[in-house]
């Protein structure tokens, strides 16, 4: 009888193993269903660091992520691909507003900051063209602006 070589027996077994293990593995290309955690942390590289979600036609839905100047910002996006939310800081002053847009992609209000002065304002638009103000005047009182359809305001309720 001829005796069993270890080394064969090594080969054997470690060869046994890999045909399991190429048989029981999973494309890594498939998508994983849910993560549950408590954080996560996106890092800029340099590049910014951001979040993007897309509907299942491929098509973003939304983006959370880092501006050029390393401000933040979220902005979601209907099924078209036309931006409808803008939620973030301003490049210049640092202050935080709010945009929405129709579904055509025109600007249709504007919640933030003034630039200048730093007080709240609401802003309203209709084509292009700004429709109502209600906000703070320049001599700090609350005011409230209307506008036709041409832009020319037509009403206004507050006090300087």
């Amino acid at each position: 009888m001829k005796s069993i070589d270890i080394k064969s027996v090594i080969i054997g077994v470690l060869g046994t193993i890999l045909v399991f293990v190429s048989i029981g593995a999973k494309s890594q290309y498939e998508h994983l269903s849910d993560i549950v955690c408590n954080s996560i942390t996106v890092l800029d590289d340099g590049t910014g660091g951001y979040i993007k979600i897309s509907n299942s036609d491929g098509k973003q839905t939304s983006y959370l992520g880092t501006a050029e100047n390393g401000d933040g910002f979220l902005t979601t996006f209907n099924s078209d691909g036309k931006k409808t939310t803008f939620l973030g800081t301003a490049k210049e002053g640092g202050f935080g507003f709010l945009t929405t847009f129709n579904s055509d992609g025109k600007k249709t209000t504007f919640l933030g900051t003034a630039k200048e002065g730093g007080f709240g304002f609401l802003t309203t638009f209709n084509d292009g063209k700004e429709t109502t103000y209600l906000g703070t005047s320049e001599g700090g009182s609350g005011i409230l602006e209307t506008f036709n359809k041409h832009g020319v305001m037509v009403g206004y309720f507050g006090s300087n």
